[in-house]
């Protein structure tokens, strides 16, 4: 472009130098001073100034002031040759002026939800936010994969200008997405239940869409496109989400198998009695399987501050089945509030956690 615009400069200056009509003598000296910023314009670009086209500028409408003057001094003269030997570098300044406002531009629409920022950054991009209706948060995720997608599409055909906005935050979490291809792929190994594999899977083909969108924005990122990579290999290992699935349901079977209740600490008719009526009373409506005695004597429960007894429990392993589905065992406390001289005859209850939320039921007798 340089050569371009110095052939050009040399052009004018020769069809300059070689008018046949010179200006009067009221316009020769500014004729004259235009020749000179001319010389200093053709010296000032082979420089190769760094700020090289705001130089030139100011010399260029230095040149043009002179030529303003030449006319009112000798208004028949035909300045239209010199005007075009300087205007290439006012021309270009206005474009250098043009491509920054564009760059500032190009930077703000991507710091939009609307541009990488949107891509990266938001609140909410790939990721899986589930609410606890698997067949809804699928549907959902799909079409926020959707819409990521055309995102993604409207940037690569339109809006490439300024996505470096993003670069730095992308190559940051490199080492993370990394570590965290891994602790999917160790999560995946512990999983037994099928709704906990979909959604480990949406999460996964979340990060596969965010870092495909990263490899694509950025093709010179090789690290962004080797954690895609990883991904996309993790997504179809073991035969991809049926693989998965078949995993995880052998290793709940396995589990399930090998789930057993805890042994009775002792015996006790009467006790197992006093147990089944406080769960029944629960109204959960489950019919009881068996109850295992997990405490040998009642535990006195006092007062942190005072030491003053306030009640006594007693803990069992129940299994109980429910309407449908496996049975589940459950770690049940039942307490007797202390009356001060004794402790009540009926014996309140509460429920103290679920040991298996499922079991099978004829591994009780076992």
């Amino acid at each position: 472009m340089k050569c371009i615009v110095l052939f050009l400069l040399s052009f004018f200056s020769y069809t300059a130098y070689s008018q046949t009509t010179m200006p009067n003598e009221r316009g020769k000296i500014f004729y004259d001073k235009f020749l000179k910023i001319v010389e200093d314009i053709k010296k000032k670009d082979a420089e190769n100034l760094p700020n090289e086209v705001s130089v030139l500028r100011i010399l260029a409408d230095n040149a043009m002031t002179q030529l303003e003057y030449l006319k009112k001094r000798d208004p028949g003269y035909n300045i239209a040759p010199l005007e075009a030997m300087v205007k290439p570098y006012i021309e270009a300044k206005i474009a250098a002026v043009e491509a920054h406002n564009k760059k500032i531009d190009d930077v703000g629409w991507h710091a939009s939800d609307q541009g990488c920022y949107g891509l990266f950054m938001a609140n909410t991009t790939t990721e899986m936010r589930g609410k606890g209706d698997l067949e809804e948060d699928i549907k959902a995720h799909q079409l926020q994969l959707q819409a990521y997608q055309q995102k993604l599409d409207n940037i690569l055909a339109n809006h490439m200008n300024g996505v470096e906005h993003c670069k730095s935050f992308i190559e940051s979490r490199i080492g993370l997405a990394r570590t965290a291809v891994e602790k999917s792929r160790n999560q995946l190994e512990k999983l037994i239940q099928p709704k906990a594999v979909h959604y480990l899977y949406r999460e996964i083909l979340g990060e596969e869409a965010f870092w495909n969108a990263a490899r694509k924005l950025y093709p010179d990122l090789t690290a962004a496109a080797e954690v895609h990579t990883m991904i996309k290999s993790l997504l179809a290992s073991d035969g991809g989400l049926e693989g998965w699935l078949s995993k995880a349901a052998a290793k709940k079977e396995e589990k399930l198998r090998n789930t057993f209740m805890p042994k009775p600490v002792v015996v006790n008719a009467s006790l197992e009695a006093e147990f089944k009526e406080a769960f029944l009373a629960e109204g959960w409506n489950e019919t009881i399987v068996k109850i295992n005695i997990l405490t040998r004597e009642w535990e006195i429960v006092r007062n942190s501050l005072t030491g003053a007894i306030i009640c006594r429990t007693q803990s069992a392993a129940i299994v109980a089945k429910p309407k449908s589905g496996l049975c589940v065992m459950y770690n049940f406390t039942i307490k007797q509030q202390y009356t001060g001289s004794g402790y009540s005859g009926v014996s309140s209850r509460y429920s103290h956690g679920i040991m298996a939320d499922e079991f099978l039921c004829e591994n009780a007798g076992k």
